[in-house]
């Protein structure tokens, strides 16, 4: 049976750990340092076959030199992508095999947040390093509204029972903005209740399934009347599309 768990690290990022609870073969996804990961990895006694790495920010990737010169594994990641120790570049759709775990990963492509950008998707869960939070998406550091309205996109067509693997505890944060956006959103309002629970007990509010996303996330609602209304009286203009409605409301988030 695969079993993935969160690595807490840094001040708010997840390394997650997928591995077989049989064999105990693992991989890894975006060390962000090497330390917690090989804690972790001896802790369970496992044995690291893999690392994916969804973009080349520090913080998702500083632990790979350290891990690759201590365990024998393969590094995946993004064909324009420079992380240390990656043999395997990968293409939009590309597929590909974690033997070992006996797995099959489907490389997507979700440019924006980082040019290089690329989320791991098998069915029934999708690894979205900082393109898709629970409750948000990523900064547009280096892409156009254009290509995150699209990334997103690409994301909304996968089950609605994938579960969503981000990067980073933001979840609290937020939904904060989102029920800003959407006060009368009943489906809101519950999530607030039970991220504000898990993190009281200090528990990990990731992953959610894409179909709670689709109810509470207002990224991927810009198509709903509701949040069009708000965001237009926000910056008190009226916008002509989903593209339009996805930037301003990433610049009102950036704002707060």
């Amino acid at each position: 049976m695969l079993k993935v768990i969160p690595i807490p690290a840094l001040r708010d990022n997840y390394i997650w750990c997928m591995y077989d609870t049989t064999t105990k073969h693992c991989l890894l996804v975006d060390p962000g340092e090497a330390k917690p990961a090989i804690e972790t990895i001896e802790k369970l006694q496992l044995n690291p076959v893999a690392i994916l790495v969804t973009h080349h920010h520090w913080d998702h990737s500083n632990g790979v030199t350290d891990l690759i010169n201590k365990y024998d594994v393969e590094v995946f990641a993004c064909d324009e992508n420079k992380i240390p120790g990656a043999k395997i570049h990968l293409k939009d759709g590309d597929e590909f095999l974690i033997n070992k775990l006996r797995i099959k990963f489907k490389a997507i492509r979700v440019p924006c947040h980082t040019l290089d950008h690329t989320a791991f998707y098998t069915p029934n869960l999708v690894f979205t390093g900082d393109t898709l939070f629970t409750g948000g998406c990523g900064k547009f550091f280096e892409g156009t509204p254009t290509q995150m309205f699209n990334s997103l996109e690409k994301l909304k067509k996968l089950s609605l029972e994938t579960l969503v693997y981000c990067g980073h505890e933001y979840t609290q944060s937020n939904l904060k903005f989102a029920a800003l956006v959407e006060p009368k959103n009943i489906d809101i309002k519950n999530r607030v209740a039970e991220v504000d629970k898990l993190r009281s007990q200090q528990l990990p509010t990731v992953p959610a399934s894409l179909a709670i996303e689709m109810k509470t996330n207002p990224f991927l609602r810009t198509n709903i009347p509701d949040v069009i209304k708000s965001v237009e009286d926000c910056f008190n203009k009226k916008f002509n599309s989903e593209i339009e409605v996805l930037a301003a409301l990433r610049e009102w988030k950036n704002s707060i």
